[in-house]
């Protein structure tokens, strides 16, 4: 009995949770309001269907978008939208840094096996070769971090969400067998 009454306790608590959910979602406010424009952005639909998009705007959670690969303008508003991201910059900087540490090191060990070895006459200038060495590491590094755009996730639909979505329950009382169940669906 007491296990019932903890049940009934926990489906009342369930059922509170769920219809203040249902409430707060209720109300018809822009997630977006005013007009608001991206060069570049990554579209993910709620059919898990992905592409890539150029000059998007949102206008009062209203989309218009040019699709990178057939040009074709389309709309669609934004509860049909699970993720939008939106490039903000590229990699340069930070594939610069690397390519310059990874160039310096590699020539440092270079002149300092060359140094170690006797049988080797050390003629050239050990700055400069590490220093066009670096230099090459940081141009190689900018230009392939240069190719590679940064994504900034700009709206991740909430109702989309597994954990966000209302669900249903219940309690089951078979008399035949003796035991409690508890069944819980979730829709999406």
């Amino acid at each position: 009995m007491r296990l019932i009454k903890l049940y009934l306790v926990f489906l009342f608590i369930l059922s509170f949770l769920n219809e203040s959910y249902c409430q707060t979602n209720n109300k018809q406010t822009f997630r977006f309001p005013g007009e608001y424009h991206y060069k570049k952005a990554k579209i993910y639909l709620k059919n898990n269907l992905r592409f890539e998009v150029n000059d998007l705007k949102i206008v009062n959670d209203h989309l218009t978008y040019m699709q990178k690969n057939t040009f074709n303008t389309s709309e669609c508003e934004l509860d049909d939208i699970q993720i939008i991201k939106v490039s903000k910059g590229t990699y340069a900087a930070e594939y610069a840094l690397y390519g310059g540490l990874v160039f310096a090191l590699s020539s440092a060990l270079a002149i300092a096996q060359t140094n170690a070895d006797p049988y080797t006459e050390g003629s050239i200038d050990e700055g400069a070769f590490i220093g066009a060495f670096t230099a090459a590491g940081i141009l190689i590094g900018g230009i392939t971090g240069s190719l590679k755009p940064k994504w900034k996730t700009l709206f991740v639909n909430e109702q989309a969400s597994l954990f966000n979505r209302p669900f249903q329950y219940g309690l089951n009382l078979k008399s035949t067998t003796n035991y409690i169940g508890l069944n819980f669906q979730i829709t999406y």
